[in-house]
């Protein structure tokens, strides 16, 4: 009902046909609301991450992605959080819906709950065009402004049927689901279709795959104990060293579990292994571990593992409603791309862009790379090989691929790092800078060590270090895999500065271009503090 009295709010707002309802929020049961209610009166929405507006000091995104979105109407979750921003960029020249704290002149959500629907909602409704834009999703901008992506109506819906039917979900009914994704990503608003679907339940976690902020998604684990738990492999990580150490915990977070899901990186096999180990002996039996494929662009979907196995960083094979075609890049390698009913038609006000990104039989070009898991066997799925776009030559003229070496050194090292870059663009070796599991590191060096200002002021943490990549350089000695040389980073990544995307995935040329000063040290000081020659 009060979906329906938001579409009467906004028909009567009389918003013009050119432009969108721009969602400056995070996920709420408001932002939700608002989003139906939009697409029922057939103004695209555009939801935008919350981190321009809230964690930037410039708002340049926000201002880049507002061009593109031509707002008409904007909605804020609270009228005095997002204030700077509103007045930033002039918004308060067209209608601002504010759910809580509205300013001057803004107008409150709750009065449109208040609106009578008349017969214009149902006719509405009815007359929604399947191929029209029913949301403009952006990129995270590491190559330049974000891009805007529509996605159609018709899209939205072969998404989120593909992803029901590769779980097995369609027409089940009451699943259980806690996620975190922000909903202006493409799969955290898909993994809340999917609920809307299956009429089952979604659980906003407050929690985020950062250290200060994970202990509420552990909270939330133990007190909602969803059926399906989804989030990216640095959080997972945290997830089971969490679980290690509390069995009452452990055993609240698996009773109702039945699959566990990741995206945006390889998932490190130590932490399948521990996960694995925990699962059995709190249940008796593993716990599906499933990994989903897709882009902004493709709505998302593309491939989809939805089979048990002991493999990590396969991408599955081709969601129904998908076709997947591999060109091949080199002797192993594929570029993947897609067509779908869910794929774009293009950016918005880029054609030069359009004209590039479909290949002549209109497959989109995603730039990702991927090897068959198992050569010759094409139903055994597909493994991620890296990007086109963050590939580097060193100075022999050697292709590094970033990808595979990433998930190489981090399963090999693990659980000490979060995350690493690879570095050595033009230069004679490779060289990396890197986040360490703080958890990890500090159960490593002991109590003797735990005074250090800084954990990379430890001797011991820095000599084991240079063991493990000594011992993975042994395993690893070619010229594009082997690590010489490592900076620990003590600063996370910043999502203002486009190094971390919304959903927790680092951004490799990002980083290089922000931590420069870091990169040269690397390779032009080797002897400055905090390097390690391996």
């Amino acid at each position: 009902m009060r979906v329906d009295s938001i579409t009467q709010a906004l028909l009567d707002l009389e918003i013009p046909s050119e432009s969108s309802l721009v969602i400056l929020s995070e996920n709420s049961i408001e932002h939700a609301l608002v989003m139906m209610a939009a697409m029922q009166a057939h103004i695209p929405v555009a939801p935008i991450s919350a981190a321009y507006s809230l964690l930037s000091s410039d708002y340049i995104k926000l201002k880049q992605v507002l061009e593109t979105a031509c707002p008409g109407v904007v909605f804020v979750q609270n009228g005095d959080a997002y204030s700077k921003a509103i007045e930033a960029n002039q918004l308060n020249n067209i209608p601002v819906i504010a759910a809580f704290e509205p300013q001057t002149g803004q107008i409150s959500l709750d009065a449109l709950y208040n609106v009578e629907p008349s017969s214009d909602v149902v006719d509405s409704i009815a007359s929604i065009n399947q191929g029209s834009t029913a949301k403009i999703m952006f990129t995270s901008g590491s190559t330049g402004p974000p891009k805007g992506v529509p996605l159609t109506h018709l899209g939205l819906v072969t998404a989120a049927e593909s992803n029901c039917i590769t779980t097995g979900r369609l027409g089940e009914g009451s699943a259980v689901r806690l996620d975190w994704a922000p909903w202006s990503h493409v799969f955290g608003a898909t993994t809340l279709s999917l609920s809307i679907i299956e009429g089952g339940t979604f659980y906003i976690d407050d929690g985020k795959p950062t250290p200060p902020m994970f202990g509420e998604t552990v909270r939330n684990l133990a007190e909602v104990q969803p059926e399906l738990f989804m989030n990216v492999p640095t959080a997972i990580g945290m997830l089971v060293e969490a679980l290690e150490k509390d069995d009452e915990l452990a055993a609240r977070a698996f009773e109702k579990l039945t699959s566990l899901g990741y995206g945006g990186a390889s998932l490190p096999v130590d932490i399948v292994e521990r996960f694995e180990a925990l699962a059995i002996r709190h249940t008796g039996h593993r716990i599906t571990i499933t990994c989903g494929y897709g882009t902004t662009e493709t709505g998302p979907g593309g491939g989809f593992v939805y089979w048990l196995t002991d493999v990590t960083g396969t991408l599955g094979l081709p969601h129904p409603g998908f076709a997947m075609k591999l060109v091949p890049i080199d002797s192993d390698r594929y570029e993947v791309r897609i067509s779908s009913k869910a794929v774009t038609q293009g950016y918005i006000g880029r054609p030069e862009l359009n004209a590039t990104i479909f290949d002549d039989e209109g497959f989109y070009r995603t730039g990702d790379c991927v090897v068959f898991a198992t050569p010759g066997d094409p139903e055994a799925g597909l493994n991620f090989a890296g990007r086109l776009s963050e590939e580097f030559k060193i100075q022999n003229g050697s292709f590094v691929r970033v990808g595979a070496v990433r998930a190489a050194v981090v399963d090999a090292l693990a659980p000490l790092f979060q995350d690493i870059v690879l570095c050595g663009e033009n230069e004679k070796q490779l060289g990396a800078l890197a986040w360490l599991n703080m958890d990890a590191a500090r159960k490593l060096i002991g109590e003797n060590e735990a005074n250090f200002t800084r954990l990379s002021d430890s001797p011991g943490l820095m000599d084991e270090i240079a063991r493990r990549f000594s011992a993975y350089n042994a395993a690893n000695p070619g010229s594009t895999s082997a690590i010489r040389r490592l900076r620990l980073l003590e600063t996370l990544p910043s999502i203002d500065l486009g190094e971390v995307t919304d959903k927790g995935s680092i951004n490799q040329r990002a980083v290089q271009r922000h931590r420069s000063a870091e990169v040269a040290a690397l390779f032009t000081n080797p002897q400055a503090d905090g390097t390690i020659l391996v």
